[in-house]
């Protein structure tokens, strides 16, 4: 199988460290954390979550630099807004009962770890905790929805270009004609300091 999920940045994907945490901090099997765009089947029992981006994702800061060995570091900062539904089928009110939970393990001691790990903040809760549920046939669907932010410093390192040897010719006009000259870029050709 092909793949063209070749990563040039950040090692790991923001929504990753959201469903890692959720796994962590609240015992879940990972199959009960999926992200919002993979297939999914809501399981008739237990809690189940999903993670996924609010597009767009803002940028606060771009730059690069240039260390002394030749290597340019490219960096950009960016804010995700990230939502996270926690669900469960009735009679099964799990999502009720421990929608508060999510929110604690965001916070968690091993949450702040990963983020630190991977160069990511989680400054704010963007949103209250909104009741969603619905009656989806014959059965209660608890639905709870939220919004984080993540700041991430996204970054990539490569071998920088160096210009420090190339030729330079001037073509002047003179009255019996074009004449090229050649000048050497390591003194200066006009005199002077």
């Amino acid at each position: 199988m092909t793949t063209y999920n070749t990563p040039t940045t950040t090692a790991i994907e923001p929504i990753s460290v959201i469903r890692d945490i959720y796994i962590n901090q609240m015992g879940l099997d990972p199959s009960m954390v999926v992200f919002d765009n993979q297939k999914w089947v809501m399981p008739k029992e237990g809690i189940f979550m999903i993670v996924g981006y609010l597009m767009p994702s803002e940028t606060i800061a771009a730059g690069n630099f240039m260390d002394s060995s030749g290597t340019e570091t490219d960096q950009v900062l960016m804010r995700h807004m990230i939502q996270t539904q926690i669900l469960s089928l009735a009679p099964d009110n799990s999502a009720r009962i421990r929608k508060e939970e999510a929110l604690m393990a965001l916070y968690s001691g091993y949450s702040i770890s990963l983020q630190e790990q991977y160069q990511m903040s989680i400054p704010w809760i963007q949103s209250d905790i909104s009741n969603a549920s619905y009656l989806d046939g014959t059965a209660m669907l608890h639905r709870y929805v939220f919004n984080c932010s993540m700041t991430v410093l996204h970054g990539k390192k490569q071998a920088a270009p160096y210009f420090d040897s190339f030729n330079v010719s001037l073509l002047a006009g003179t009255p019996s004609g074009a004449q090229e000259i050649n000048l050497d870029v390591e003194t200066n050709p006009l005199g002077g300091a």
